[in-house]
């Protein structure tokens, strides 16, 4: 069906006209069938992607129930991959399989399960019309890779590939279709990437200054967790000194935004005091002046009137 409609707009547009004709309008009446066969065009692609999703969830949340299904789950997607679309002989594939008996570990197919869990939120994602109802089961998910991150072993870097990049997502024709969703982060171990892409966009919106006071204080504590993993004494100190104090500041910003500005400003200041050596301290001695400049300049206004 979806062919037919579009050979007939195609027919529409490039049947050969007289050179006369070749400058009129459209006419109402042609104006009316195109947008009815474009109304159809989008009805059947929404079909088709709700289908194809359908088709990716049940088959990702049953591999995702166990680490034996997991792993089966991701042999036969690899073989379709790497092996089947590819023409490659089965013998290919068994020696393939006979060498990679380690990917059956635990920590790989935990892995493989926490991917698998966030296509599938990737997925609600897309097809959700308020993304806000995601937010806990992403705060879930985030403190879950970061308790058991160092149960991943040496597969924890697969997590910060992103999820449409995985076996799964090309195995479902996923790959291209997931990654335009907006105010999502792809990649499940970006900590900073969800909550800049997902979680604060959202609760700025909506105004909600409780749930983006707590939505800082929890990134805050997952950036310190995953601090404390750096082998280098002196990144911890980094972090302490300069990551730390910045991302304080962005939660004071947020609280003075959203009208909070009797707590905001004089913890501004205290922390300026307290990081008088910071490489932003200066910036910040300027923003909170011109802050106070612009209340000044407002008050003043409105005694005047």
């Amino acid at each position: 069906m979806m062919k037919a409609l579009a050979v007939s707009l195609l027919c529409l547009y490039l049947a050969p006209l007289p050179l006369h004709a070749q400058e009129q309008e459209l006419t109402p009446t042609q104006i009316e069938k195109l947008i009815e066969q474009l109304e159809a065009l989008t009805k059947e692609s929404k079909e088709r992607k709700e289908g194809k999703h359908s088709t990716a969830l049940s088959a990702f949340k049953a591999a995702a129930s166990s680490n034996a299904k997991a792993y089966e789950f991701f042999v036969e997607c690899t073989k379709l991959i790497n092996f089947d679309q590819k023409e490659k002989r089965f013998s290919e594939y068994r020696d393939w399989k006979a060498r990679t008996k380690e990917l059956k570990s635990v920590d790989h197919c935990a892995v493989l399960r926490f991917q698998l869990n966030w296509l599938i939120m990737t997925i609600a994602a897309d097809n959700s019309q308020d993304i806000g109802e995601l937010i806990p089961k992403v705060y879930s998910a985030m403190n879950t890779v970061v308790a058991e991150r160092n149960s991943f072993g040496r597969y924890r870097s697969v997590l910060s590939q992103p999820v449409t990049n995985t076996i799964f997502a090309k195995a479902y024709g996923l790959d291209s279709g997931l990654s335009s969703v907006k105010s999502w982060e792809m990649n499940p171990m970006n900590i900073n990437g969800i909550f800049d892409k997902t979680v604060m966009p959202y609760y700025r919106a909506v105004e909600d200054k409780d749930a983006l006071m707590g939505a800082w204080d929890l990134k805050i504590k997952l950036y310190g967790e995953l601090a404390l993993d750096r082998e280098l004494e002196q990144a911890k100190i980094d972090f302490t000194s300069q990551t730390l104090p910045v991302l304080r500041w962005s939660k004071m910003r947020d609280l003075y935004t959203l009208g909070d500005k009797a707590s905001a400003v004089p913890q501004m200041v205290t922390l300026i005091q307290t990081n008088i050596g910071h490489d932003d301290c200066d910036n910040w001695i300027r923003e909170v002046k011109g802050l106070l400049e612009d209340e000044l300049i407002d008050e003043e206004a409105g005694d005047d009137s």
